[in-house]
């Protein structure tokens, strides 16, 4: 990614580009397109998009989430580009068109404060959410229809991530990364 810098310290960031004029502030998740072309930045301060392999990076309006923090984007361009931003207070707005329009994907979730969102690697349609106060949330149909899980882990969730690991018995692992240290649970 030549031309954008990206510093962590815990999980604040601050990214940097030619023709970025504002500090996005802290950055909380990133999400990339398979080719590696289209990058978007979810910060506290929004969702950001580079077209450009982060050479340059513009805002993305999301309708009815001004104001609110984004904790997480993630990608599933194996479905026509959906797209899906956590927020805090707005709870999850999905795009099925990359991008151009949004709507909230909220049924069923019974908190708008989701600190974390994964999308599960073999089933594209099946993403968890991770709220605040709630616990834990999974949609098995894109974001149509949310239900609850569990509590969650202990702590407080900084990051969410489904991975698909070969273990001969399934191998799908819900990984929380927390206050207190990195959790894994069976999908």
């Amino acid at each position: 990614m030549r031309g954008l810098l990206l510093v962590v310290t815990g999980l604040a960031a601050m990214v940097t580009a030619p023709g970025l004029a504002a500090d996005l502030g802290p950055v909380r998740s990133l999400a990339v397109d398979p080719k590696g072309d289209v990058l978007f930045v979810a910060a506290e301060s929004g969702l950001f998009r580079s077209t450009d392999r982060g050479k340059t990076l513009t805002a993305v309006a999301l309708p009815g989430a001004q104001g609110q923090k984004l904790t997480a984007v993630v990608l599933d361009w194996a479905a026509g580009g959906a797209i899906y931003a956590a927020t805090e207070g707005a709870g999850i707005l999905r795009s099925r068109d990359g991008g151009k329009t949004w709507a909230p994907a909220n049924a069923g979730l019974e908190s708008l404060i989701v600190v974390g969102l994964a999308l599960d690697p073999r089933a594209r349609q099946k993403l968890h959410a991770m709220t605040r106060d709630r616990g834990l949330f999974r949609t098995a149909d894109g974001g149509g229809s949310w239900e609850r899980v569990d509590d969650g882990p202990p702590g407080t969730v900084h990051v969410l991530v489904s991975v698909n690991i070969s273990t001969g018995m399934g191998g799908i692992f819900l990984y929380a990364g927390t206050d207190q240290g990195l959790v894994r649970g069976p999908d």
